[in-house]
Parts: C-alpha cells; sequence; structure tokens
C-alpha cells in the first residue's frame, strides 16, 4: 500500500518470492501508516535535507537503473568447483536500457546476512544475465534435485514489441528451464546458465562433424534441413574475420549466429529474419566472450520463433525470437575472410513435446483465409478484430456439420459452408454472443447479407452446440440441439465448409462433417 500523495517516493516492484524464516507473528501488522516501533531521529550531524537547483539527482544505487527493476529475486547459488560453497544472488528485471535494449535483465553477487545484502562488486559494475532481446522476469524453483541449482526460466519478450508479436492463438512463450550456477573467471564470479539435461530426450536425427575447415562459400550443412534444431559446436576463427550458422535459412532469410575474434563477441543478427514486428526490435545483439587457447563453444537451441544461444558453456547467453517464413529450413556453416576450424560439432533435430492433437473433427486440409488460427487445447481458435475464415478441404451439398463452440470474449463464432476457397461466396451460422443472436448469413463476391436471425439470451466464454443440416435448398440451424432457424435460399448448393470468427477470439471443437457426397 502507498499512501504518499505527489512526487516521487512510490515503491513500483512486483513478485516477491519469500522463504520461510519461522512462525508468522500472531498480530497482523494491517496498518502501514504507523510503524511498529515509533522512529527515534538521532543527530550525528549528518547533511539530510538537500535543494535540487537544477539536473537530475538520485539517491545512489547499484548496477544499471536505466528503467525500472521489478521481479526482484534473492536465491542462493552454488560455486563450482568449491565443494558445498554458495553465494547469493540478486536478480533484477529492468525495464528499459537494457543490454540489447529495451526489457532485459541483470543480477548482483554478494552476501545476505537474513536482513541486508551486500553486493560484494563495485556499485558501478553490470553484470547482465542474457544479451539477447527476449528474457526478461526470469522465475526460479528450488528443490528440484539437480545438485542443489535452482532452475529457472525467463519470459521470452520484450517491452518494446511485446504487444505487436506476430503470434497466434497464444502471444509470448517462455524460455527452456536452465540451471544456475557460479564459475570463478578473471573479472569475478559470473552466473552460468546450462540447458536441463532432459531436454535430451528431446533429439531425434543427429548429425556429427570433426576437424574439418570452414571454407568461405563452401557450406558442409547444405544437406540439413530443420526448424527445430539443437547444435553444439566447439570452433576455432583461425584467419577467419566472422566464423558462425546460419539458421533457418532459404528465399533471402536467414538468422545468424556468429563468432567475431576482433571484437571477441558472440551475436545473433536478426537483421534477415523475416517477418520485422515493430520499429523497436534491435537487430543485432552481442555478448563478450573469452575464447580458450583459440576456441569457442556454442550450444543453439532452435524452436520455431526462437533461438537461444549458450557461449562458453553457458557463461554468456543471448536469447532472441525469430519470425521465418515456415518453409525455410535450410542450415549454413560459414567462415568469412579466410578460412576457420570446426573441432566438433553435434547436430539434431527435435521432437515437439506436444502429443497428439486435442481436436476431434473428422476434416482436414485447412487452409487460413486472414485472422489468426491455430490448434490449443480446447481446439481450433480464431482471432480477429473483424471478419477471419479458414477453411477445410471437404466439400458437401446436402450434410450435417456441427461443433462445439466457445466465444471467449463478446464476438460471434461460426460455420461455414457451402463456400468458395476464399470464403468469398457461401453461407455462414453465426452464434454472436455480444448481440445476444443465432443468424444466418449468406455472403455474395465478399458482400455480407442477414437472411434470418433469432434473438436469444448468449453468454460468453460458455459452450454451445451449433449444427446446421442443409439439403437442397433448406437450410436448418440448431443451438443445443433445439431447432432454432430455418431458411430456403437457392444461391449456393455446393462448396466448401469452414470456419468463421467475428471480433472475437473463439474456439470450436468436435467437428464433424456427416455427408454423402464429401470430396
Amino acid at each position: 500500500m502507498d499512501n504518499k500523495t505527489g512526487g516521487w517516493g512510490h515503491i513500483n516492484v512486483d513478485d516477491f518470492h519469500v522463504y520461510n524464516q519461522g512462525s508468522l507473528p500472531i498480530v497482523v501488522d494491517n496498518d502501514p501508516t504507523k510503524a511498529d516501533t515509533p522512529f527515534v531521529g538521532k543527530r550525528k550531524g549528518l547533511i539530510k535535507e538537500w535543494d535540487f537547483i537544477n539536473g537530475e539527482w538520485t539517491e545512489g544505487t547499484q548496477g544499471s537503473y536505466n528503467g525500472v527493476w521489478e521481479c526482484p529475486e534473492l536465491i542462493q547459488v552454488p560455486v563450482e568447483g568449491s565443494s558445498n560453497k554458495k553465494k547469493w544472488v540478486l536478480s533484477v528485471s529492468i525495464n528499459d536500457g537494457a543490454a540489447a535494449g529495451g526489457s532485459g535483465m541483470q543480477y548482483f553477487v554478494g552476501d545476505f546476512d537474513g536482513k541486508k545484502f551486500t553486493n560484494n562488486n563495485s556499485s558501478d559494475k553490470v553484470l547482465w544475465t542474457d544479451y539477447g532481446a527476449d528474457f526478461y522476469a526470469g522465475v526460479t524453483w528450488s528443490n528440484t534435485g539437480n545438485e542443489g541449482k535452482p532452475l529457472w526460466l525467463g519470459w521470452m519478450s520484450n517491452w518494446q514489441y511485446a504487444n505487436d508479436t506476430p503470434t497466434s492463438p497464444w502471444r509470448s512463450s517462455t524460455t527452456v528451464p536452465r540451471e544456475l550456477s557460479l564459475v570463478q573467471t578473471e573479472k569475478g564470479l559470473q552466473l552460468k546458465q546450462t540447458p536441463v539435461q532432459q531436454l535430451i530426450t528431446l533429439r531425434d536425427k543427429g548429425l556429427k562433424l570433426s576437424n574439418q575447415s570452414i571454407i568461405p562459400g563452401k557450406n558442409l550443412l547444405k544437406n540439413v534441413k530443420g526448424d527445430t534444431l539443437e547444435i553444439e559446436a566447439e570452433f576455432s576463427a583461425n584467419k577467419a574475420s566472422e566464423v558462425g550458422f546460419k539458421v533457418r535459412n532459404g528465399n533471402g532469410q536467414y538468422t545468424t549466429i556468429g563468432y567475431n575474434p576482433s571484437n571477441e563477441t558472440v551475436f545473433i543478427d536478426r537483421t534477415h529474419s523475416g517477418y520485422d514486428f515493430g520499429p523497436n526490435v534491435k537487430k543485432i545483439h552481442e555478448a563478450p566472450v573469452q575464447n580458450t587457447n583459440g576456441k569457442v563453444k556454442l550450444k543453439v537451441l532452435l524452436d520455431r520463433s526462437s533461438i537461444e544461444v549458450f557461449v562458453n558453456e553457458g557463461k554468456q547467453v543471448l536469447t532472441d525470437q525469430i519470425f521465418s517464413s515456415p518453409e525455410n529450413q535450410g542450415v549454413e556453416l560459414y567462415s568469412l575472410g579466410g578460412t576457420a576450424h570446426i573441432h566438433s560439432l553435434d547436430m539434431y533435430t527435435l521432437k515437439s513435446i506436444w502429443g497428439s492433437s486435442p481436436i476431434v473433427s473428422n476434416l482436414s486440409g485447412w487452409t487460413t483465409i486472414n485472422g489468426e488460427w491455430g490448434d490449443t487445447r480446447e481446439g481450433k481458435q480464431g482471432r480477429s478484430d473483424s471478419d477471419s475464415f479458414i477453411v477445410a478441404s471437404q466439400t458437401a451439398s446436402d450434410f450435417t456439420y456441427k461443433t462445439e463452440v466457445k466465444v471467449l470474449n463478446e464476438g460471434a463464432g461460426a460455420l461455414l459452408f457451402r463456400a468458395d476457397e476464399k470464403a468469398e461466396n457461401g453461407y455462414i451460422a453465426t452464434v454472436d454472443v455480444r448481440n445476444d443472436m443465432l443468424k444466418l448469413f449468406k455472403i455474395v463476391d465478399g458482400k455480407i447479407e442477414v437472411l434470418q436471425e433469432e434473438h436469444m439470451v448468449l453468454t460468453p466464454n460458455q459452450t454451445y452446440k451449433l449444427k446446421v443440416t442443409a439439403k437442397g435448398s433448406l437450410i436448418q440451424t440448431y443451438l443445443d440441439d433445439n431447432l432454432i432457424l430455418e431458411k430456403s435460399d437457392t444461391t449456393f448448393n455446393n462448396g466448401r465448409v469452414g470456419l468463421n470468427v467475428w471480433d472475437s477470439t473463439t474456439v470450436f471443437n468436435h467437428l464433424s462433417l456427416e455427408t454423402q457426397n464429401k470430396k
């Protein structure tokens, strides 16, 4: 509770993780305006009152404070190579002003006496958690049995463009779970992040290379395809000015993960990744690295819309979203300016964690006409701010077409039938929750005409059984097995079936088409 009025002084934090340090007090303080113990000031000759003449002045702080701090987390992390030694890590999310612009995370290594955390580094030292643009608000788990190492995962997005990412039926995802430890470096203790070992169960087809030259213009991975990959590689730049991988490569699109020996950086370059989702999307992100005897290790986890790069066993990490066209699945191992050397390469395609589709339907060959459509646990989901359609490959003249439909917010969901491939002609039977109506429409050359409607009380987030039967010119529309609409129309007598949403997010499941002329 913040009772301050006017000016600064408000507390702006969230997502506190607390630890049980004993029993709760019998009497809980419910009045934050009164201290339990009255404050008694002591005169020590300190200057406590300042008048700001100009400029911006603030109390001294630690690390980077170019944006709002949130999601603080204080955890104990084991130090590798030291038996039973642990240090406290204070993790803080920052928005804006992170390493790659916009949202990001920093951390502090220090001591905690139960009341006060003391930073072991100088106040101006900044330790970035992730050098990519899409790791924020990391959440940890303890007591996981991973040799005392906490696990965490982060929100894979950035508030500079989180509302503009081109995804459906959800927006945003999380990173893979990562084990946390501390390692001693020349610059002090540093956080190390390692993907959990359980991820190896997703490995499918594998490829191995060792002790080969990476020659400019010659791709050792020209026959490799994949949009979900795990890559483990150790290489030396030798005479090359740059060496690395290009993934999701094809039709002028690709994302580069490279090592620049002169700058001593590993980078992700998404300049040519595909869909550009806003002016705030910074294209290139770099992490400082140190090679070991000229060698650099990379572990890359590529998913359909993301890349997580772990450098030198996780001492530096870069996480970025990418949105490439689905058909672009080529992989290139490249070098620039000279020959590099690959000491070892292990690459695997990855299996999906998803099981069989949760959608019950005898329809197939779905084609999105417009809007955003995807398969979810609740069914085939459509989202649109206006009219949007998805069309199956099946056609029918006389049929029974039914579904369970749930409009998740105020809008409408509908069955499309006797339609053309682009849904510019046909009929739609619509559950209109916003207007409390069951409606039958006809679409002719993209123009919609109401054929029949019936007022009834409809509720968002409630599942309704919607059924249409068509025989010759007669069209009957049922809701929850009750015949509501009955209309004769001869405009269309055959065509495709599909789905429609209007100004809503709607899910459909248990889709069934029963017909004698199914094709």
